[in-house]
């Protein structure tokens, strides 16, 4: 995160949150659209206002999902084009290092070893750790949401995930 800049770590992580927060309503607007006593009445389905009601509670949900596209979308674009960058950079000081390296080294460290860095660090760095990162971030938006929507809807469990989170952080550190 630190190679990605404060700027696009900020993107990231408020466009996931933008993206959990559209996802969370989306799915209150499905009850809320299921809810609707106008449209339960299904002789009604020929009248101007039902088609109407119908395709209003329609657009705002496609709506949702398009904004939800547009968020996630920035949010992994931002994090590889970031992550792509820095591995470009730990290449580029890598090469640095061997190349003044003094004639010692190059002595001391079979060429493999010093093949094998630059091979696997940067697949690493290309690969594994955006994917990684991305799942990261989206768990921890999820977690977020999930947790809200409960203190939301239960807000009785607020006085509960005091004790859980403290007994939780015992366990991990302790």
């Amino acid at each position: 995160m630190k190679a990605m800049g404060p700027c696009a770590v900020f993107v990231v992580f408020f466009s996931m949150g933008v993206f959990q927060g559209l996802n969370i309503f989306s799915n209150f607007w499905l009850t809320y659209w299921t809810e609707d006593d106008l449209l339960r009445n299904t002789s009604r389905a020929d009248e101007p206002e039902f088609r109407d009601r119908y395709l209003y509670y329609l657009l705002m949900y496609l709506l949702y999902g398009v904004l939800q596209g547009i968020f996630v979308f920035l949010s992994f674009y931002m994090a590889l084009t970031r992550m792509v960058r820095a591995s470009g950079t730990l290449h580029d000081a890598m090469l640095k290092s061997i190349l003044h390296a003094p004639m010692a080294f190059f002595d001391t460290t079979p060429i493999g070893r010093m093949m094998n860095r630059f091979s696997s660090d940067i697949d690493i760095m290309d690969n594994r750790l955006p994917e990684s990162y991305r799942v990261w971030v989206l768990m921890v938006f999820i977690t977020m949401a999930v947790l809200i929507v409960i203190a939301v809807i239960t807000p009785i469990f607020m006085a509960a995930i005091v004790p859980i989170a403290i007994f939780y952080v015992f366990c991990v550190v302790g």
